[in-house]
């Protein structure tokens, strides 16, 4: 889910993904956090274990490729990790949305079903979807209360 929109969206759009990124904004935190760290024992790690086995082999070198190893496992589960965190990250800015969704007074039942029914399906675009229902939401709230 992309949270950095462009400055295109409407104000009333902006206050909801302002307020969607914040809910989500300590796992996107951890994520970046886990994603640096991951990248920096990988590539230590690695640099090293091919410095190790290109040139020759020394009594001490197996207790580094050993300590090597252990770096670059330790970086992959972090790796994986983050990928726990990104599909963490999509839920819960998927359920803020329906959460939304269904709450609004504005539109009819039939309506928000089609909004989560096409958030549930495509949750790549969920954001535009947002947006979309956001747009909608406000200028039938206008004509409410033009009348």
């Amino acid at each position: 889910m992309k949270l950095f929109m462009s400055d295109d969206v409407p104000e009333f759009a902006q206050k909801e993904l302002d307020e969607l990124k914040q809910r989500v904004a300590p796992l996107v935190k951890k994520s970046s956090i886990y994603m640096v760290i991951s990248m920096f024992l990988l590539m230590i790690s690695l640099t090293n274990l091919t410095y190790l086995i290109l040139y020759p082999f020394h009594e001490q070198s197996f207790m580094m490729i050993v300590g090597l190893a252990l770096c670059g496992a330790f970086g992959m589960a972090l790796v994986k990790e983050t990928r726990f965190f990104h599909i963490e990250i999509e839920r819960l800015g998927n359920q803020f949305i329906i959460d939304r969704i269904n709450e609004s007074e504005y539109l009819t039942e039939v309506r928000k079903k089609e909004y989560i029914r096409w958030i549930q399906d495509q949750p790549f675009i969920a954001i535009k979807t947002f947006i979309d229902f956001l747009s909608e939401e406000d200028m039938k709230k206008k004509r409410f209360y033009e009348q």
